[in-house]
């Protein structure tokens, strides 16, 4: 590899074993989390979220969700940007793209899938500082895009959510 191995230095290693102690309790919030995203944002008109299977327990690092088009992401990432709530987009581009791997894929259509759902995917937070009102701002801007009877501004007022 082009990085050395070497073992952990003794506060490396502390920390690797508070850390581990930590894992199941932090795993636990983030599948909740998921949990709680799904179930408010769920029926959404103009996007939807990825269902789990039902024997499943995902823990979500971000939960994904999917928007309408490319236009509706980037207002709805703009405005969660604004309100401090840490949504990001997943992907620049279809992994298709990436230089070397695109000649394994031999289906144009299948590259142009790609690029459609990553220009569409946005994902949200679920560490352990994320609010039930935070969930709850997210719900309401998902529920003011997706209705569209607002007319949007991009300089949304914090207070005002």
């Amino acid at each position: 590899p082009e990085f050395s191995i070497r073992p952990f230095s003794r506060i490396q290693a502390q920390q690797g074993l508070v850390a581990l102690k930590r894992l199941k309790g932090e795993n636990a919030l983030r599948y909740e989390k998921g949990r709680n995203y799904l179930k408010k944002l769920s029926q959404r008109n103009g996007m939807f979220s990825l269902k789990p299977i039902d024997a499943s327990s995902p823990i979500y690092l971000r939960y994904p969700i999917i928007l309408k088009d490319k236009d509706q992401r980037d207002m709805t990432y703009q405005n969660i940007k604004l309100q401090g709530l840490g949504g990001h987009f997943m992907y620049p581009s279809s992994i298709s793209d990436i230089d070397g791997i695109s000649v394994h894929f031999n289906r144009k259509s299948n590259q142009e899938i790609g690029r459609q759902v990553a220009g569409r995917l946005l994902t949200l937070p679920t560490h352990a500082f994320l609010r039930e009102k935070d969930i709850k701002k997210v719900e309401i801007l998902l529920s003011w895009i997706s209705i569209k009877k607002l007319v949007l501004r991009i300089c949304i007022k914090k207070s005002k959510i």
